[in-house]
């Protein structure tokens, strides 16, 4: 795991909002290559729900995309999701999303940050 990532989850399970940064275009124009966003822990992923942008892990690796389909289950909560467009889904358990977007670009970022 890269340590920008360890030391990211480890804010996020402290309970912490942090800013984020990723790179490439999966969830354009909606979030651009690099453009900061501010992440809000998860606490109860049963209100999760279609269109929320999250950062999560699948097959090793942490993204932030958006929840296309949210399957809830008698003792959990599945959810598929994709890029911005509905393509390349992943179904992925509760326990892997870690972090809710909730600002997206610096200034919202900051401006949600000083609300807090």
């Amino acid at each position: 795991m890269h340590p920008k990532t360890k030391i990211l989850l480890e804010k996020l399970q402290r309970g912490e909002y942090v800013v984020n940064c990723e790179g490439g275009n999966s969830m354009a124009p909606k979030i651009k290559h690099r453009e900061p966003v501010l992440l809000a822990p998860v606490t109860n992923p049963r209100l999760l729900q279609k269109g929320d942008i999250v950062y999560f892990k699948s097959k090793g690796s942490f993204k932030t995309h958006i929840i296309w389909t949210v399957r809830k289950e008698k003792d959990s909560v599945r959810f598929l999701i994709t890029n911005i467009k509905g393509k390349k889904g992943v179904w992925v358990a509760q326990q892997n999303i870690f972090a809710k977007v909730v600002a997206i670009g610096k200034q919202a970022c900051d401006e949600f940050r000083s609300s807090l």
